[in-house]
């Protein structure tokens, strides 16, 4: 695996507004969720089109959306 270690920019989707969020090569899905304030239990995390952990380490040019959870009951 090759992760880079340079600063580069992500997409990054939340409620349907997309920013660009410039990273750190070691940053992985998890920093990013903190720096939102969301948790891993509320929103499933899609990289590049599938669905990830919140684990998977980012790399230049990805496009990550963030999907609330739903449950009922």
């Amino acid at each position: 695996m090759f992760i880079e270690f340079g600063v580069y920019m992500v997409k990054v989707e939340l409620e349907g507004v997309v920013t660009e969020l410039s990273i750190k090569g070691s940053t992985i899905i998890l920093d990013i969720m903190t720096s939102l304030k969301i948790t891993p239990e509320e929103y499933v995390s899609i990289l590049n089109g599938e669905v990830v952990t919140e684990r998977e380490p980012l790399s230049k040019n990805d496009e990550l959306k963030f999907v609330r959870v739903w449950s009922g009951g």
